[in-house]
């Protein structure tokens, strides 16, 4: 039974971590109704609850990771899972109709460092059905961005993937830089030796399957 957050106007969970002692990290695109605009008061974020194992509590505080302090801010998605002995988490922030996204680095505890922004994202133009920046991180730290999107002009589907160092977020080579040829999914898993593999243009159905391996950058 997932416990209750006390004393915020919460939505479902946006997705859930194990933690290395068998705790589960449950975060939350959080609100807290404040309609004044020149409030300083946190306007809600990225909340935090950690379940540990057999906790049978009904309500358990929650702690925020990252908070939002103005009207016009807005969490569009999260992606936070296990990368080496930390929790990473990239939240995708709409500012003013612009998309921006946030790192965030957790200890196993729950204790996290100061957020900071990724600038340097990737300028890829000329493509169509293209829904934003997907992030994964690798097993030995760091983190990919990346999306799959149908070129107009040649009529194929192509995956993106940029590899970035969590320290710096700075880009990282790749040793085969891409973009790849891919189905119109683009399912893809990046595998506990640090590879990336995707499904080809002749993945067509489930019954058989035909994949790229794509080697990913060990961070410095």
């Amino acid at each position: 039974m997932m416990s209750r957050v006390g004393s915020y106007d919460s939505n479902l969970p946006v997705t859930i971590v194990s933690t290395l002692n068998n705790s589960y990290y449950v975060f939350y695109n959080s609100r807290i109704n404040n309609n004044d605009n020149n409030s300083v008061i946190p306007r809600g974020g990225l909340l935090m609850q950690i379940i540990s194992y057999n906790d049978s509590r009904d309500e358990i505080q929650g702690t925020f990771v990252y908070q939002i302090s103005q009207p016009n801010m807005t969490i569009n998605s999260v992606y936070c899972d296990n990368s080496y002995n930390y929790i990473d988490c990239i939240v995708s922030i709409n500012s003013n109709n612009t998309t921006r996204y946030i790192f965030i680095h957790l200890s196993q505890s729950g204790l996290p460092r100061f957020p900071s922004e990724i600038y340097n994202l990737p300028n890829v133009t000329g493509l169509s059905h293209h829904q934003g920046w997907r992030a994964k991180t690798m097993p030995f730290g760091s983190y990919i961005l990346g999306f799959t999107a149908y070129d107009d002009n040649d009529h194929n589907t192509y995956h993106y993937i940029y590899a970035y160092n969590d320290g710096s977020n700075t880009q990282m080579p790749l040793k085969s830089p891409g973009p790849f040829l891919t189905n119109y999914f683009g399912a893809n898993v990046i595998m506990d030796n640090d590879t990336f593999l995707i499904a080809s243009q002749y993945t067509i159905n489930n019954a058989s399957w035909s994949l790229l391996t794509i080697q990913l950058p060990w961070p410095n």
